[in-house]
């Protein structure tokens, strides 16, 4: 969830902030005040005073502490929607949605690329899969009779632990993570462009840097791999460029190359622990992102499948990715009082994620409610100057409001599953 700053909230906070500060100072400079008047005439003070003076010093100074450590850990969880189109068996973009967009080439690459892996997601497919069916050209203006079909809802226990992924679930994890390390390599680039390139505290990673398990995420070591080495490209007619970088290479035919690269504070490794699990560490801090699919489906609007995305319901197979990020400051990074400016980009990177991740963002930006309503108003609205044509029987249409104008693609659609 997007976290909300309200006017009132702040000013609160604010308000009990500086009241902590006041009573923290006053008690600590009471506490140095009378340390003071003891060192100057220790004759007249006794055991009871030291303890009173050691209470007024120490105890502002652990809540001092404390209150920095307590604020040193930040965590943020997203829900992605991942859709799969049943009848080509692939992942299905849905415009503006960022996350998805990224998904969809990603895989189309790695599958154009490699038909071992196309293979292995053929095979075990995330759901099932259907033929395609011809439709009449005609049929939905139709009223035909159609025999009633009905849909159950399973509540399961949840005993997916330690059961053992499809292959497809492994391969739409990786190329997840992958998602997730584009977007961390442009925000990266974005928020250190600002400093020099000779700048001895920032470091370049590059993928001769990273560690074997990172690149057995095998996304990542596809497309990441020099493209001169990639039969795909090899009729291509790109060359090395004489000044600058080459940073990535998009076919029309879906292929892709992406340089892998991540400016980092220096002395930062990533790596990757375990499946689904991605570490960036130094001595400052410590940032974790899990990946956790589980196979389940997920709910997006009614009407969103016909009326956003062209296609129908039943062709549709939606599940949910639950993306964690997690940062804490290690002890070092507490004390540390130079050099902050370069770990600033942490912040902004819990709202990228939000932003271009968060489903539930994606459907507030877009305004969905709003839209939906307007359909389903002009729908009702069509409906009722059809019903009011003076051929029809019914009163003259001049009686009834316009309806708003709609792309004919946004009627909506009744199926019976």
């Amino acid at each position: 969830m997007q976290k909300i700053n309200l006017g009132i909230a702040a000013s609160l906070q604010s308000r009990r902030e500086i009241a902590e500060i006041f009573i923290v100072a006053a008690l600590f400079g009471l506490g140095i005040n009378l340390l003071s008047s003891y060192i100057s005439d220790s004759t007249t003070v006794g055991w009871m005073k030291i303890a009173e003076i050691g209470f007024l010093v120490i105890v502002p100074t652990i809540y001092l502490v404390g209150s920095i450590w307590k604020n040193r850990k930040a965590s943020t969880e997203v829900e992605l929607v991942v859709l799969l189109h049943r009848e080509k068996n692939s992942v299905l973009a849905i415009p503006r949605y960022k996350f998805s967009e990224s998904l969809a080439k990603v895989t189309d690459a790695v599958f154009l690329e490699n038909s071992a892996l196309k293979k292995q997601w053929d095979n075990e497919p995330l759901g099932s899969v259907r033929e395609p069916k011809d439709v009449p050209p005609d049929a939905q203006n139709q009223n035909l009779d159609r025999k009633v079909k009905y849909i159950s809802i399973v509540r399961v226990p949840d005993n997916k632990v330690g059961k053992a992924k499809k292959k497809s679930e492994v391969l739409l994890c990786e190329a997840i993570e992958f998602v997730i390390i584009e977007e961390l390599s442009m925000h990266l680039s974005s928020y250190f462009k600002r400093y020099s390139d000779d700048d001895a505290q920032i470091a370049e990673v590059t993928r001769k840097d990273i560690s074997k398990a990172l690149l057995e995420n095998r996304f990542l070591e596809m497309l990441t791999k020099d493209w001169v080495d990639r039969p795909i490209f090899t009729e291509s007619g790109i060359s090395y460029p004489t000044e600058g970088t080459l940073c990535a290479i998009h076919g029309s035919d879906g292929s892709m190359f992406s340089r892998f690269d991540l400016m980092l504070p220096v002395d930062t490794r990533i790596s990757r622990p375990s499946p689904g699990k991605l570490k960036l560490e130094n001595g400052r801090f410590c940032l974790d992102i899990s990946v956790v699919f589980d196979g389940y489906s997920a709910v997006f609007p009614r009407g969103f499948a016909h009326a956003y995305l062209g296609e129908r319901t039943t062709n549709i197979a939606s599940y949910k990715v639950n993306v964690s990020v997690d940062f804490r400051l290690k002890l070092l990074g507490l004390v540390s009082l130079s050099g902050w400016e370069y770990y600033h980009w942490v912040d902004s990177f819990f709202d990228r994620i939000n932003n271009n991740l968060n489903f539930e963002h994606f459907v507030n930006k877009i305004s969905w409610d709003s839209t939906a309503t307007l359909i389903h108003t002009n729908q009702i609205l069509a409906r009722l100057r059809q019903a009011a044509r003076p051929e029809a029987g019914g009163v003259d249409k001049q009686v009834l409001p316009e309806a708003v104008t709609v792309e004919p693609s946004a009627t909506t659609e009744t199926t019976g599953n």
